[in-house]
C-alpha cells in the first residue's frame, strides 16, 4: 500500500461481511438498533416471512452450541442443531448432517460445494464474551477432491466476526485456508474481544473452490492475552549505534544479516547484536502534485508509455517547483525542455531516459528545499522518542538511494529501499487485454528479455549509492503482487497462468506459457484437448487464443496452473537474486510484501525461500496472522517481517473509505489493538520485526487514500493516546522478543 490508488479487497471474511450485512443477499438483514441480532427473512411463495433468529449462547468454557454436530434439528433432520446456511449460499452448496464420517463422536457437519465462485456454509451467532479477553477457535476440518486455484483465495477455513455498535463493518479473524485434499486437521484461530461488541458469528465457510468438507469438534477456549507491560523496557545505553540490542550476540559482518539464535530469527546489525525492526513507513511532506510525482517516478518509462508520461510531467513539474518556492527556470532551463520534448516528438530512443530523468530531477526538487532539511530533523528526534528504528520505503530515502548521496546522517536510521517497479507485463496498456490489473498492481512479464533489462539498470544505479552504507537493512523486490490474477475480484476465475494465456501472441509471456504447455503434454495436443475440453491442430494454435475458461478435467488443469505459477516464481526471484547480488553482495534480500488477505501458496513459497533472506508480508487484519504465517514458514524457511499493518479510527474525521483494514472508534482504540498486534506477532521467534503504516494521515481530498492511517493528523499533530501506547509498546520489543518460544 501506500501512495498508490487503492479500493477495499474482499477475502473470505469480506465476503461473509457482505453476505451477513446484506451486500449480497435479500434473506438476512443486520440491525445495529436490534443490537447485533439479524432478522432473517426467508422467501415462501414470493412472500417473506419473519423467523426468529438463532439463540445466542455466551462462550463459556470450550463450548459452542452443538460444537460436535451431535444434536439434531427438529425443523431440518438432516441438518444439526443450532447451524444455519449463510444465506443464498444453499444454491452453490448442499448441507448434510453426516453420520458415516466423523472425527469425533457419532456425526460432523458436511458441506458438498458444487460452483467455485461462491461463499457457501453455516454460522452459529453468540452473545459476546467479556470484552478483553483471548480466545482460541478449533475446528477440525476433513475434505475430499477439493479444487482450488493456485495462488488464489480458495478453500475451507473458520471466521469469527464482532459486530460493535456504531461501526459499520465487523472485526474478522480468519484461520488460514485448506486447499487441498487431507485428512481430518486441526485449525486454530485466536482472537481478542473489542469492547462493546453485541455479537460475535462463528463461520464454518468454502470460497473459491469445489469439492467436500467436513466439519466436527468445534470448541472455543479462553486464552492468555498477549501484552507488553510485563515485558522489559530497553534503555538507551542497552542499544548500538543501529538500534541493536547488545545482550543478543550474533556474527559482526558490517552489515545487516539474519541469523537463528537458540531457534529464534534475529536480524544482527553491522555490529553484531540482534535488532527486531520497529519501522514507520511513508514518512514524507508533500503536496498532491508531489506525491502523484513519487506514485510514478520508480516505475521505468518505456517506449509505450512515453507521451503519455511526458504529458504527466509537463503538468506537474511547473506547478509542483512553484508550491515549493524552487526556481524553475534554474531546474528546467528551456532548452532541456525543448530537447526533451523533440525527444518525444520524434520517438527518439533517448526520450524514456530523458523523462526518467526530468522526474528524478523534480523528486531532488521537492525534497530538497530548506523547509524539508528542518522537517527531517525535527522528524528523526521524533520517530526516536516514540521508540522506532528503522525507517522502511516510501518516505524521503526514495531520494537518498536514487537521487541523493547515501549517508546515515541523513536519518541516523537504518532504513530499506524502495522496491524496484516494473511495468506490469512491460508494454503498452492498450496492448493488454481488458481484466489485466493495473500497470501498479499487475505482475510482470518474467519471460521478457526487458524485465531483466530494467532490473539491471536500476539496481546497478541504486548500489553506486548504497551497496557500502551500512545502515541500508536490504531490498524490496516488488508490492503486492497480482500473484493470484484478479486480485480485485478474488471470486472471478483469473490466475497468473489466465492472465499470461491472454497476452497477444508477440509477447515473451505468451510465448512462455505455450512452451510450457507444449512441453507438459510431450507435445500431445490430442492430450491437451482431452484435459482443456479444446479443438487445437497443434500448440502454435493457442497463440491466438486469449482464454482457455476452465477446461474439461478440473484436476488436471488445476495441476497445470499449479506448475505454472511455480515456474514463474522460481522465474522472477531468481532473475531479481542474480541482478542484486551481481551489484550488492552484502545487504538483504527482503521478499516481495505479499498483499494482507492474499493467500500465498506453496508453487510461490518454496521457490522464493531459495532467493530471499526475508520473507514480507502487509498484513492489516485486528491481530497478526501467525496461523497463516507459520504455516508459511513450513514451506520457505525464513524470517519474516510484517512490512504494512494499521488500524483507522471513526473519531478522526475521516472519510475512511479507501484501502485496507479495520476502522475503530477511538484513538484509544488503536493504541489497544497496537499493543495486541505487536504482543502477539513478536510471540513468534520466526518474525523479525514490524513497520506501521504511516507518520501522518492523508488529505480527506487525498486521491490516492483517504483514511487515519497516521499517527499524526493531517496538521501533524499527535494523536495522544495512540502515540503514548506505541511508545510505550516499542521501548519494549526486545523483552517481548526474548520471551518467544517455538
Amino acid at each position: 500500500m501506500g501512495k498508490r490508488q487503492t479500493s477495499f479487497r474482499l477475502g473470505m471474511a469480506g465476503l461473509m461481511v457482505l453476505i451477513l450485512l446484506g451486500g449480497i443477499s435479500r434473506e438476512i438483514l443486520c440491525s445495529p438498533q436490534a443490537e447485533g441480532v439479524p432478522v432473517m427473512l426467508a422467501q415462501s411463495q414470493g412472500r417473506a416471512r419473519v423467523e426468529a433468529p438463532p439463540q445466542q449462547r455466551h462462550v463459556s468454557g470450550s463450548a459452542v452450541d452443538n460444537g460436535d454436530f451431535e444434536q439434531g434439528d427438529l425443523q431440518n433432520p438432516d441438518r444439526p442443531a443450532g447451524w444455519e446456511p449463510l444465506p443464498e449460499t444453499t444454491r452453490a452448496a448442499s448441507f448434510l448432517w453426516d453420520e458415516t464420517v466423523a472425527y469425533s463422536g457419532r456425526k460432523s457437519l458436511k458441506i458438498i460445494k458444487n460452483q467455485a465462485d461462491q461463499v457457501s456454509g453455516v454460522l452459529q451467532q453468540l452473545a459476546c464474551p467479556s470484552p478483553e479477553r483471548w480466545y482460541q477457535l478449533s475446528a477440525w476440518v476433513k475434505t475430499e477432491d477439493l479444487l482450488t486455484r493456485p495462488g488464489a483465495r480458495g478453500g475451507a477455513c473458520v471466521t469469527v466476526l464482532f459486530f460493535i455498535p456504531g461501526l459499520e463493518a465487523p472485526l474478522a479473524f480468519e484461520s488460514p485456508f485448506v486447499t487441498t485434499a487431507s485428512d481430518w486437521q486441526q485449525q486454530k484461530l485466536v482472537f481478542a474481544v473489542p469492547q462493546d461488541c453485541a455479537t460475535m458469528k462463528v463461520i464454518l465457510g468454502v470460497q473459491g473452490a469445489q469439492g467436500a468438507v467436513w466439519w466436527d469438534k468445534i470448541e472455543v477456549a479462553e486464552i492468555a492475552p498477549k501484552t507488553a507491560a510485563r515485558s522489559e523496557a530497553v534503555r538507551p545505553e542497552d542499544l548500538d549505534r543501529y538500534g541493536g540490542y547488545k545482550a543478543i550476540q550474533g556474527r559482526r559482518t558490517g552489515f545487516f544479516h539474519a541469523q537463528q539464535i537458540n531457534g529464534r530469527w534475529w536480524l544482527i546489525t553491522p555490529e553484531g547484536h540482534g535488532f527486531i525492526a520497529a519501522g514507520l513507513q511513508s514518512m514524507s511532506r508533500k503536496g498532491r502534485e508531489a506525491e502523484e510525482i513519487e506514485q510514478v517516478r520508480n516505475v521505468p518509462t518505456q517506449p509505450g508509455t512515453v507521451r503519455e508520461r511526458y504529458q504527466l510531467l509537463t503538468q506537474l513539474m511547473e506547478v509542483t517547483a512553484s508550491q515549493l518556492g524552487a526556481d524553475f527556470q534554474t531546474l528546467f532551463p528551456q532548452e532541456v525542455r525543448q530537447q526533451i520534448k523533440d525527444s518525444v516528438e520524434s520517438g527518439s530512443p533517448q526520450a524514456p531516459e530523458q523523462i526518467d530523468e526530468a522526474f528524478r530531477r523534480i523528486g531532488e526538487m521537492v525534497h530538497g528545499t530548506e523547509a524539508q532539511r528542518q522537517w527531517r530533523q525535527a522528524s528523526a528526534q521524533r520517530l526516536k522518542d516514540w521508540g522506532f528504528n528503522l525507517v522502511s520505503h516510501n518516505t524521503l530515502f526514495d531520494q537518498v538511494v536514487y537521487d541523493l548521496p547515501a549517508s546515515p546522517s541523513l536519518w541516523g536510521f537504518p532504513f530499506i529501499a524502495p522496491e524496484v517497479r516494473v511495468p506490469a507485463l512491460i508494454g503498452p496498456r492498450s496492448a493488454l487485454p481488458a481484466g489485466i490489473p493495473s500497470e501498479t498492481f499487475g505482475f510482470p512479464d518474467v519471460y521478457d528479455p526487458k524485465f531483466r533489462d530494467i532490473l539491471e539498470r536500476e539496481f546497478s544505479r541504486t548500489s553506486a549509492r548504497v551497496k557500502d552504507d551500512p545502515y541500508l537493512l536490504g531490498y524490496f523486490l516488488g508490492n503486492e503482487l497480482a500473484w493470484s490474477g484478479n486480485i480485485f475480484t478474488p471470486a472471478v476465475e483469473f490466475s497468473l497462468f489466465d492472465m499470461f494465456i491472454a497476452l497477444p501472441p508477440e509477447r515473451p509471456g505468451k510465448q512462455a506459457v505455450v512452451d510450457f504447455l507444449r512441453s507438459r503434454y510431450s507435445g500431445d495436443p490430442a492430450s491437451f484437448n482431452q484435459a482443456w475440453g479444446t479443438q487445437i491442430r497443434d500448440f502454435p494454435d493457442l497463440m491466438t487464443l486469449t482464454s482457455l475458461g476452465p477446461g474439461r478435467d478440473a484436476a488436471r488443469c488445476q495441476q497445470d496452473r499449479s506448475a505454472f505459477l511455480a515456474l514463474t516464481a522460481e522465474q522472477y526471484f531468481k532473475i531479481n537474486h542474480e541482478v542484486i547480488r551481481r551489484y550488492d553482495p552484502n545487504h538483504l534480500i527482503l521478499g516481495v510484501r505479499f498483499m494482507g488477505g492474499q493467500p500465498v501458496s506453496r508453487e510461490i513459497l518454496e521457490p522464493m525461500g531459495r532467493y530471499v533472506d526475508v520473507v514480507s508480508f502487509n498484513a492489516y487484519e485486528p491481530l497478526p496472522p501467525l496461523e497463516k504465517l507459520t504455516e508459511a514458514y513450513r514451506m520457505h524457511r525464513r524470517p519474516m517481517l510484517i512490512t504494512e499493518f494499521s488500524f483507522r479510527a471513526k473519531d478522526s474525521g475521516l472519510p475512511n473509505t479507501l484501502g485496507q483494514g479495520f476502522t475503530l472508534r477511538t484513538q484509544r482504540e488503536r493504541g489497544l489493538w497496537y499493543e495486541r498486534y505487536v504482543a502477539r506477532l513478536l510471540s513468534s521467534p520466526q518474525i523479525v520485526g514490524f513497520t506501521w503504516y504511516k507518520d501522518v494521515d492523508d488529505q480527506p481530498a487525498n486521491r490516492g487514500e483517504n483514511c487515519n492511517y497516521g499517527l499524526m493528523t493531517v496538521r501533524e499533530e499527535p494523536y495522544a493516546e495512540l502515540v503514548a501506547k506505541v511508545r510505550e509498546v516499542n521501548r519494549r520489543i526486545y523483552g517481548l522478543a526474548r520471551t518467544a518460544r517455538e
